[in-house]
């Protein structure tokens, strides 16, 4: 019985590809949102998928080293198979457990804004995409494939063989005896190259494709009143108006989901949806990957705090040295990296507010329209927090859509141009209170 684990190449594949898929996950997301988000080092959401490539890997190395016709085969066949199915399958509950969660959270807690988890936001916490998995699939099979030639020599000539186990001599052969070696293993592993590719995308495409819709569908955020939130369960706001309202000026349908900040871009870039419209600030970091509407509102980072400390703080320069709450990943996020502050990143803006009440940070940083919302029209906030003096920045706020998508980008322009002439775009803005 062979006893040493470094040899034993499913193993050795499985877990590689498993803790290189959580390696890749904040680089990935660096490559969307131009910032390293180092929490997904240990999440089980994000891209790609750290389960597939495991089972994927242990399929493709059990495959190449005991057979396509073994029992072991099969058993880890199945085994990713319902991996991969309860990866993306768990979306579909999203619906009921969304109901739970915010039952719960209406019974703990006072300050709880009613629905802030929806079906949509939840399946984007819950399981993994088609993408995710793709991207996943792909990793498991080529480390798989990989870790196996180095442990076992399979004698792969597209591939470097590194393994002491490999006669060097073969490479070198050209006789008989070795092409009919080569083509019988590519007949044989191709059928296995083939069964996994299959297995992954059939499980992927049944359960993870776009769900089909007319229109464009643009991504939100709903955790910025009044711009999009989710009220008595229903998705609102000022840009969740807007964008059918731009819409029904150009003669398309244009409607709203809601999605979480931390994916919302690579989700753009990935072809997701067509857009975003969720308070998105236009930089020049986000110019390089994305294209921008003419702006809709104008707004600027603000210092919220609690109304017994507007005596000693005036604004941002009186927080040096202290904890400030911020959403991870906007433009406020940013904008704390030239001050000398004790930054505390949260997913939500809610939740650093929460924070900021409890006593756990000094501050919080948010948009000036969002931080109208928390100060001025929440009555559980309003008598408990001030905004501290003026904003900070200065930003414009546009529709995202895809880089170079020139046709949505003219449609939404159009519309805006049309809503703003009829008066229309002006009704909105004061409906929420943005005048």
């Amino acid at each position: 019985m062979n006893n040493d684990l470094f040899g034993n190449a499913p193993f050795l594949s499985a877990a590689l590809s498993f803790f290189l898929a959580q390696l890749l996950k904040p680089f990935v997301n660096a490559l969307f949102e131009r910032r390293f988000a180092w929490h997904l080092l240990v999440s089980t959401r994000g891209m790609p998928s750290s389960q597939t490539p495991g089972v994927i890997a242990l399929v493709t190395s059990i495959g190449f080293t005991q057979g396509i016709g073994t029992v072991y085969f099969a058993i880890a066949a199945t085994f990713a198979a319902v991996v991969i199915h309860d990866a993306m399958g768990i979306r579909r509950a999203a619906g009921k457990q969304a109901e739970v969660i915010n039952e719960w959270s209406r019974i703990l807690s006072d300050i709880h804004r009613e629905g802030q988890f929806t079906p949509e936001n939840l399946k984007t916490m819950l399981g993994h995409s088609f993408s995710q998995v793709l991207g996943g699939t792909v990793l498991g099979f080529v480390v798989g494939l990989l870790v196996t030639n180095v442990i076992v020599g399979l004698k792969l000539r597209f591939l470097p063989s590194y393994s002491p186990l490999l006669d060097f001599r073969c490479i070198c052969m050209h006789d008989a005896l070795y092409t009919s070696y080569t083509r019988s293993f590519f007949m044989k592993k191709t059928i296995l190259t083939i069964l996994i590719i299959a297995l992954a995308a059939s499980l992927a495409f049944a359960q993870g494709k776009k769900e089909e819709q007319s229109g464009y569908i643009f991504a939100s955020d709903a955790t910025w009143p009044p711009l999009e939130f989710v009220e008595n369960g229903q998705l609102t706001g000022f840009e969740v108006e807007l964008m059918p309202l731009i819409g029904e000026k150009v003669g398309v349908q244009m409607s709203v989901k809601n999605i979480p900040w931390d994916t919302i871009f690579a989700g753009l870039a990935n072809g997701a949806y067509d857009g975003v419209a969720s308070g998105v600030t236009v930089t020049e970091e986000r110019k390089a990957t994305m294209d921008f509407s003419t702006p809709i509102l104008t707004a600027g980072q603000v210092v919220i705090i609690r109304s017994s400390d507007s005596s000693k703080v005036k604004g941002i320069g009186d927080l040096s040295g202290k904890k400030i709450g911020v959403q991870i990943g906007t433009t406020g996020d940013f904008a704390l990296e030239n001050y000398p502050v004790q930054r505390k990143a949260y997913d939500d803006i809610g939740l650093a507010i929460e924070d900021l009440l409890n006593g756990n940070v000094d501050a919080a940083v948010c948009d000036s329209l969002i931080a109208s919302d928390f100060v001025l029209a929440n009555d559980n906030y309003k008598n408990r927090l001030v905004v501290a003096g003026a904003p900070f920045t200065e930003e414009d706020i546009a529709i995202a859509v895809q880089k170079g998508n020139k046709t949505l980008l003219d449609l939404i322009n159009k519309g805006l141009e049309l809503a703003k002439a009829d008066g229309s775009f002006d009704a909105l803005k004061k409906k929420w209170n943005l005048l």
